[in-house]
Parts: structure tokens; C-alpha cells; sequence
């Protein structure tokens, strides 16, 4: 009889582990759907971002004060692009959204429409540079919306449609020792005797020839940095500047060719 009784205790204690278990596993993974968005919850891992059925990001966290942060930030994401891409009147070109990293955050813009924020610290949890998870980011996000952008070779910038044959005229200025060992856009510490410079829209990594209007001095460099200032068309590293003849006189009207 007792033996019985054992038995009975020990397959209650069994039965209830094992839901137990099923109700975790039931609660560690769930979906919910925001429009055009789908959200997978991870918990307390990661929350993967969906928009139409396509990937287009994943949120890591290391616990589960972590998790709830992330969790916050992609319901903000969500929220955002179904607003702005889910409605069936949006008005809108793919080609036109861009990443620009800004302080402590990934800014996600469609033209000048600012539509999201993500903390750079994502970066980070995921081993990935700057730019090497924003374009990640940038390229799923496109796809999801119908647009490859390996079909576009161009330029897209403010409804404006440049072609590779992109030339520039306007002010540039030059900075220098003051930024020296800060992060640039690209993920990259800033040198000031490197052949860089910033730019406001320009994809990361292309390569522009920069010539110095007063004297015709010329130099290549290589786009790793974002500017703001719409007065100027192009920032350019002190030792770019050098090149030019402009350290002394700080500003100088330039032409910029884009190369590739």
C-alpha cells in the first residue's frame, strides 16, 4: 500500500515537472503581429523584428532587465514602420531610407523623416561594426519593401536621383587633432592624418575626388564620417586638408567627383 502511495506521489511530482516544463518552453518563444510586422519574442534572448514575412533585424539582450529594454525598443521599431510604410496610401521610396549613427544610437531615416531609433550597443552584443550592422540592417529593410538595392547603382538623397557620375561643388572645411581616437560613422577610429573625410549623405566607403577650387590642388579620400551642417558640402581629415592648401585658411570652395 505505501508503495502504491509512493508511486502515486512520485508520478504526480513527475507529471507536474513536465508541465511545467511545457508551460516555459510555451512561454519562452511567442509571435505577435503589428501590421506589416512580425515580432518573435526569444525570451529572455532576443527579439527578431519581421516585416512582410521578410527578416529584417534581431535585438540581443545579455538578461532579462535587458530583455524588457529591447523588448520596449522593438515594439517602438514595430510601431514605426508600420505607421510608416504599412498604411496603404504611405508614400514612399525604399531607395531613400538610410541609417546614420548619431550619438549613442542607430537612426533610422526616410528621406529627412526621422523613423526610429536603435541603441548602438547592438553593435556590440553581436560582435558587428557600426556600419557593417547598420547596412545589414539598411539592405533587409529595403528587400522587405520590394527594393534591392544591388538593382540601384545610384544615389538616392532627398527624392533627388544621382547617377555614379556624381559631382559636387560647394565649402569644405577640415577637422583635425581635437577628434583625434573618437569613432567614426563606419566603426573606425578617426586619424587626422588619414586621407577621410565626412559627408551628410554619402554612402559610407565611397571614394570621391576632393579638388580645392582656389588652386587647383587635388587629393582622394575615402567617406568614413557623417557631418551636419548643411552649410558645408564636405568635412575633410586635417591631413586631407593639407593636401589641399586649406589647413590655414579653414574653408575652402571645393569640387568633389565620386570615383566609385
Amino acid at each position: 500500500m505505501r508503495l502504491k502511495v509512493l508511486y502515486l506521489i512520485l508520478m504526480l511530482i513527475f507529471f507536474n515537472l513536465f508541465f511545467l516544463v511545457c508551460c516555459n518552453n510555451c512561454e519562452a518563444s511567442e509571435s505577435k503581429t503589428i501590421g506589416i510586422v512580425r515580432e518573435n519574442l526569444v525570451f529572455p534572448e532576443k527579439v527578431q523584428i519581421f516585416v512582410n514575412n521578410h527578416e529584417f533585424l534581431t535585438l540581443s539582450s545579455f538578461d532579462e532587465e535587458s530583455f524588457n529594454r529591447i523588448k520596449k525598443e522593438a515594439d517602438e521599431v514595430s510601431n514605426a514602420i508600420n505607421q510608416y510604410f504599412g498604411s496603404k496610401d504611405a508614400n514612399y521610396d525604399p531607395s531613400n531610407i538610410r541609417f546614420v549613427t548619431e550619438g549613442k544610437y542607430f537612426c533610422c531615416y526616410s528621406g529627412d523623416d526621422l523613423l526610429f531609433k536603435i541603441n548602438r550597443s547592438q553593435a556590440f552584443l553581436q560582435g558587428l561594426s557600426d556600419s557593417d550592422i547598420t547596412n545589414m540592417w539598411l539592405s533587409n529593410l529595403q528587400k522587405s519593401l520590394g527594393y534591392n538595392p544591388e538593382d540601384n547603382k545610384g544615389i538616392m538623397f532627398d527624392h533627388k536621383y544621382y547617377s555614379k557620375e556624381f559631382i559636387q561643388e560647394g565649402i569644405a572645411s577640415w577637422y583635425g587633432s581635437n577628434l583625434a581616437g573618437r569613432y567614426m560613422s563606419n566603426g573606425e577610429i578617426f586619424d587626422p592624418s588619414n586621407l577621410t573625410a565626412a559627408h551628410r549623405w554619402l554612402p559610407l566607403g565611397s571614394v570621391v575626388l576632393v579638388t580645392n577650387e582656389n588652386n587647383g590642388k587635388s587629393v582622394i579620400v575615402t567617406i568614413t564620417d557623417r557631418m551636419g551642417d548643411r552649410n558645408r558640402v564636405i568635412d575633410l581629415s586635417e591631413g586631407a586638408a593639407e593636401r589641399l592648401g586649406m589647413i590655414s585658411s579653414g574653408l575652402a570652395p571645393v569640387r568633389i567627383d565620386l570615383l566609385k
